[in-house]
C-alpha cells in the first residue's frame, strides 16, 4: 500500500498500465486487460465535466484501488475499469422504452459472458438505477434504491466504490462550489457509514482510502 503523495507522477497509458500489472498470475493479467479494453472501447466518446474523456475517470479508480490501496483482486481491478459502463455506455443497450430491470439484465449478461458472474455482480451493484418512470420514478427514488443496493453487494462492492468516490472527491474542482457542497456532504453522512463496514474484509484499504477521502475533503477548504 502506497500514500497518494509517495507516488510519483507517470503518463498513463497502455504501457504503464501493462508495467502496473505485469507481476500479477497471467490469467489475472488477461481478466483486468479484458476490462481495460472494453471501458476504454465504451467510453470512447465521453468526457468528464472538466473536459477530461471519461476513461482517465476509471483508470483512475483502478489505480487508486490497486497502486493505493493494495487490492489486486483481478475481479475487483475489472469491476474499477467497468463500473460505470452500464450505466453510462452503449454496451447497456438502448434504454428508451425500456425498465431499469431490463437494462440491467441486458448489460448485467453482457458482462457475465465476457467476465463471469462474479465481476458482473459486483459491477451490477455499482451501477446506479435508470430512471425509467415505472420502477425506478425520480432522481431520490434512485438513490434511495442504490445505496442499499450497495450494501447488499458486500464488502468487495463497497471497496470498489471508495476508490470511485475518492477520485470522485479529488477531482472536485471542475464543479459547482453547490455541487461540490452536495458531494461532501453525502459523503460525510451517507457513504462513510457505508464505508465503515468493509474494515472487517479490507481493514488496511478501509483505512488508507477514508484517511484519503477526508484528506481531499479537508484540501477543498469547504465548512
Amino acid at each position: 500500500m502506497r500514500s497518494h503523495e509517495s507516488i510519483q507522477p507517470t503518463i498513463e497509458n497502455r504501457a504503464s498500465f501493462e508495467k502496473r500489472i505485469s507481476t500479477l498470475p497471467y490469467n489475472h493479467q488477461v481478466h483486468i486487460r479484458r476490462a481495460y479494453n472494453l471501458a476504454k472501447e465504451a467510453h470512447r466518446e465521453d468526457l468528464r465535466e472538466d473536459g477530461e474523456r471519461y476513461f482517465e475517470h476509471v483508470r483512475s479508480v483502478f489505480n487508486i484501488l490497486f497502486d493505493e490501496a493494495g487490492v489486486k483482486d483481478p475481479i475487483l481491478g475489472a469491476a474499477a475499469f467497468l463500473h460505470d459502463a452500464i450505466e453510462d455506455t452503449d454496451i447497456r443497450g438502448e434504454i428508451e422504452g425500456r425498465t431499469n430491470s431490463e437494462i440491467r439484465a441486458q448489460g448485467g449478461t453482457m458482462i457475465e459472458n465476457w467476465f463471469g458472474q462474479e465481476t458482473s455482480r459486483i459491477t451490477l451493484a455499482l451501477t446506479k438505477p435508470f430512471v425509467d418512470g415505472v420502477e425506478i420514478c425520480d432522481k431520490k427514488h434512485k438513490d434511495d434504491v442504490y445505496h442499499p443496493q450497495l450494501e447488499e453487494g458486500g464488502p468487495r462492492t463497497i471497496v470498489v466504490k471508495m476508490a470511485d468516490r475518492l477520485h470522485n472527491l479529488r477531482t472536485l474542482g471542475a464543479r459547482s462550489k453547490e455541487n461540490q457542497m452536495k458531494i461532501i456532504h453525502e459523503t460525510i453522512h451517507e457513504y462513510f457509514p457505508l464505508f465503515e463496514t468493509t474494515r472487517d474484509v479490507f481493514p488496511e484499504a478501509t483505512d488508507y482510502l477514508l484517511k484519503e477521502m477526508k484528506l481531499a475533503i479537508a484540501r477543498l477548504g469547504i465548512n
